[in-house]
C-alpha cells in the first residue's frame, strides 16, 4: 500500500487504521469537513430536547420541501427572530416606563421624607437646646 510514515499521512489528511478492530475501515480522511459530516451523523435526535424542539418550530412554518422554500428558509427564520426580538423590545419598554414612573414616586416620596427628617432633627435639636435651658436656670 503506502510506505510513508504517520506523519506524512497525517499532512495530506489520510488518517491509516492500525488494529484489528477497526479492518473495516482501512483509510479516512481526517479533513474538517469528514469530521463535521460524522459528529453530525453521530447525532441521536431523539435524546436532544434542544435539537427536537428546534425541530418542531421549524415544522410550524415549514411546509412542502421546495427549492423555494429551501430558498426563502434562511429569510423567513430571520423575520421570525426579528419580530421575536422586536417583542422583546416592546415588553421590555413596558418595564422601562414602569420603573421610571416608580423611581419618580420613590423620589418624590423621598424628597418629603428628608423634608420631614429635617423637621425631626431641628425639632430634636430644639427640645435638647431647651432641656439644657431649663437645666441651667434651675
Amino acid at each position: 500500500m503506502i510506505a510513508a510514515s504517520d506523519n506524512e499521512h497525517d499532512a495530506v489528511g489520510l488518517n491509516i487504521c492500525k488494529t484489528q478492530e477497526e479492518t473495516a475501515c482501512t483509510v479516512q480522511l481526517a479533513n474538517p469537513l469528514s469530521r463535521k459530516l460524522n459528529k453530525i451523523l453521530e447525532i441521536r435526535l431523539d435524546n436532544d430536547k434542544d435539537i427536537l424542539e428546534a425541530l418542531k418550530a421549524l415544522s410550524e412554518f415549514f411546509g412542502e420541501n421546495t427549492l423555494r422554500s429551501r430558498r426563502n428558509l434562511r429569510g423567513e427564520i430571520e423575520r421570525r427572530s426579528l419580530g421575536i426580538s422586536e417583542e422583546f423590545a416592546q415588553a421590555f419598554e413596558i418595564v422601562k416606563e414602569v420603573s421610571n414612573s416608580n423611581r419618580h414616586f420613590i423620589n418624590a416620596h423621598a424628597f418629603k421624607l428628608n423634608i420631614y427628617l429635617f423637621v425631626l432633627v431641628q425639632f430634636w435639636f430644639l427640645c435638647l437646646l431647651l432641656t439644657s435651658i431649663c437645666e441651667i436656670s434651675s
